[in-house]
């Protein structure tokens, strides 16, 4: 009823299987030795047997914990009962034991924008009309990146460049830019978690805290008076809560929903230099060094009667 061959049994006729094909393996007249059950062959002998198990073999065999027979007990041990392999959500970094407990997580706490496919699946973008076809959520693969991050943030790290980073998604664009342009081959990027600036050493990073963010270990939202751990999670909750985007250009359709809002910098120690060059989006000449366009803040309201629809 089971379905499959009884473990042990099937445990039993695999050494046997083994010894066999190690002491009389098949070799053709290239010297690679063959699988007897199709036309793989391999360099070495002692891969047969392995590739038959997990490919020609209905083998399981038990798990000492949980009793469950699973054809790849290493592997079921390292993905089922090891905490060090725990899925962990990128927006709020809090861990679950399965894929689908991160899936509900996402659903549930930050909403359907935020919840990958399993599929490359087209996703349009309500602000802009941006289309995407990604497995990735319409956050990760377009909003976040491309609206929720202010201008500032794509300029190099180093106060003397003026060069801007296209692309901010990962850190390889970032280090390939200082190890052509600068001669730096960096091999950490630290990332701070109340803003989207990106340090280049552990020095840079703690004073950056101290001194951009006085010490905080939150981040506030710029209309509310909520607070957050993390700044996508600020982000995240101005897109929903406040409809309102750091970054990007509205469509006629949506320019009646969508608000912009400014990230600001309170911060007294704000080197005067950094303001004077731009270097936080506020020279005109170093915003449009880039291809984003930033938009400036308005107070653009929801007028829901302009979206009923028509009475004959």
């Amino acid at each position: 009823d089971s379905g499959f061959i009884n473990p042990e049994q099937s445990n039993q006729n695999y050494k046997a299987m083994r010894k066999k094909l190690i002491s009389s393996p098949l070799t053709g007249n290239d010297g690679r030795y063959g699988c007897p059950f199709c036309n793989k062959t391999f360099s070495q002998k002692y891969i047969v047997p392995r590739h038959i198990k997990s490919m020609h073999e209905n083998f399981y065999q038990k798990c000492h914990i949980c009793n469950q027979f699973v054809k790849n007990v290493r592997q079921h041990l390292k993905f089922r009962h090891s905490e060090k392999q725990h899925v962990k959500c990128v927006i709020c970094e809090e861990s679950f034991e399965t894929k689908k407990l991160l899936r509900d997580h996402l659903s549930n706490c930050h909403g359907k924008i935020a919840l990958p496919t399993s599929i490359s699946t087209v996703k349009t973008c309500l602000t802009c009309g941006t289309v995407i076809n990604s497995k990735k959520s319409l956050w990760l693969g377009h909003i976040y990146y491309q609206h929720m991050i202010p201008q500032r943030y794509f300029n190099c790290p180093l106060e003397d460049c003026p060069k801007t980073i296209s692309k901010i998604e990962d850190d390889y664009n970032l280090k390939t830019h200082l190890l052509s342009y600068h001669d730096l081959k960096i091999e950490r990027i630290y990332h701070c978690h109340l803003c989207p600036q990106k340090l280049l050493s552990a020095d840079d990073y703690a004073g950056h805290l101290e001194i951009d963010h006085d010490s905080s270990i939150e981040v506030s939202c710029v209309i509310c008076t909520k607070s957050f751990k993390k700044y996508q999670l600020m982000a995240l909750h101005l897109y929903e809560d406040h409809t309102s985007i750091f970054r990007g250009n509205f469509t006629p359709e949506s320019s009646t929903v969508w608000k912009c809002a400014k990230f600001p910098i309170e911060s007294k120690r704000i080197i005067e230099s950094k303001v004077s060059r731009g270097l936080f989006g506020l020279n005109n000449e170093a915003v449009q060094s880039t291809k984003y366009t930033f938009v400036k803040a308005n107070k653009l309201e929801f007028d829901i009667s302009k979206h009923e629809p028509k009475k004959d």
